[in-house]
């Protein structure tokens, strides 16, 4: 292509090039658009004389005295992708041709620039998304956030197993059944996909029927002892009634305690938890009159006033069933209640040995109470010279009785 009509000059102006190119067609322009990397540059016209602040990367089209000339201003490396495009396509030149790199040096130079594109290629790519680095980026890059996330479910599941409430609700029956069954420790993989939790229970006791210090009635009638609290009753009472939950670990061959709850509020966080047997209790309060009369046979006469000292106000209930609501106390081997008043003796030896130990706290604490119970048909009389504990006068004791039920707090104890 050594007959080219495309002729070109260049010029230097300080450290730049200045290029005007005449003779060109439109798909001359778009070949100098692409291989060169110029753009147009329509504020440029202006200063298109003096090629003044014409940027590396524009040019400009205007008319001159000899045709339509492409202007535009560059460094020496663009000189040399003009080198290379004027060696292909034979241009020749006016003027300016000595300033532009020759052949070799021009190679030289766009090898050095590919070399770049090259390495910047590399780091593109390299920078791709996995998915978009072929099939065997992309399986690699599933795989890395697979195991990725498989650590992270195992260190979330480890965590779970450590700070969870590995405690299962249990009664109180089937706590003591896990002490009579040796504890087997799991095996640490079968432990983290299916953990047991054969020996660890919590207790939960919605509304006990007695609490005593750290002595409890459970429903149904269980004794328990609480080892680690000192007053559970005022626990639960700083806490509006909430209900108890007791976490029990049986796997050393007894009841210990990981932590009493009251409410949702930590109140000790060890101890031991003592069964000390079962008392007889009534889920029903026996029946009750307020006076004798037909029908009253196996129901209680409630009394509510008496004087010792007049046989006519207690005559009546000599024998009978009555139930009395007061405040009961221990004398020596007896218990009594009753109002300042009048009073009735309960012998400590004809209350049943299982529930003995209850009615003592009670009657310790001079706990109000509601006895049911069968009085003698004889009264003390009003003075005994042999045993003045059994005289009305001075005591107010009217006579003594067997006790059926004792109510404390809500725990129906039967002596029957």
């Amino acid at each position: 292509m050594a007959g080219s009509r495309i002729r070109i000059s260049i010029t230097q102006s300080g450290r730049n090039y200045q290029v005007r190119v005449r003779g060109y067609g439109p798909r001359d322009l778009k070949k100098f658009k692409a291989r060169l990397n110029i753009d147009p540059a329509k504020a440029a016209l202006q200063r298109m004389d003096e090629y003044e602040d014409l940027r590396c990367d524009e040019f400009f089209e205007a008319s001159g005295p000899q045709g339509k000339e492409l202007g535009f201003t560059c460094g020496r490396g663009r000189l040399a992708m003009l080198r290379e495009l004027a060696d292909e396509e034979g241009y020749a030149f006016d003027a300016g041709e000595d300033l532009m790199p020759d052949s070799d040096e021009a190679q030289r130079m766009m090898s050095r620039d590919d070399s770049f594109a090259e390495e910047l290629g590399h780091i593109v790519d390299a920078n791709q998304p996995f998915y978009k680095r072929g099939p065997a980026a992309l399986f690699k890059g599933l795989g890395i956030r697979l195991v990725v996330l498989l650590v992270l479910a195992g260190v979330a599941r480890g965590v779970y197993l450590i700070q969870a409430d590995n405690y299962q609700p249990r009664s109180l029956q089937a706590i003591e059944k896990t002490l009579n069954e040796p504890y087997v420790a799991q095996n640490p993989i079968v432990h983290f996909f299916t953990p047991e939790y054969t020996h660890r229970s919590a207790l939960k006791i919605q509304r006990p029927l007695y609490i005593r210090g750290n002595r409890v009635i459970l429903d149904a009638g269980f004794y328990i002892k609480i080892e680690g609290i000192q007053n559970l009753k005022a626990s639960i009472e700083r806490h509006n009634n909430a209900p108890v939950t007791i976490k029990v670990d049986t796997r050393e061959g007894k009841m210990d305690i990981r932590g009493i709850y009251v409410g949702g509020e930590m109140v000790t966080h060890k101890g031991e938890l003592i069964v000390l047997g079962r008392v007889p209790v009534s889920p029903q309060p026996p029946q009750r009159l307020d006076a004798v009369g037909p029908g009253a046979s196996g129901r209680y006469v409630r009394v509510r006033d008496a004087d010792p000292a007049e046989e006519a106000t207690f005559n009546w209930m000599l024998g009978q069933s009555v139930s009395v609501t007061a405040r009961l106390t221990r004398d020596g081997d007896r218990y009594l209640i009753g109002e300042d008043e009048f009073k009735f003796a309960i012998p400590r030896e004809s209350v049943r040995e299982d529930i003995r130990e209850i009615i003592d706290m009670a009657a310790d604490n001079n706990e109000r109470a509601i006895v049911d119970m069968r009085l003698s048909s004889r009264p003390y009389p009003l003075r005994n010279r042999r045993d003045p504990r059994e005289q009305r006068r001075g005591t107010n004791i009217i006579t003594d009785g067997r006790v059926h039920y004792v109510t404390v707090q809500s725990a129906i104890l039967k002596n029957i």
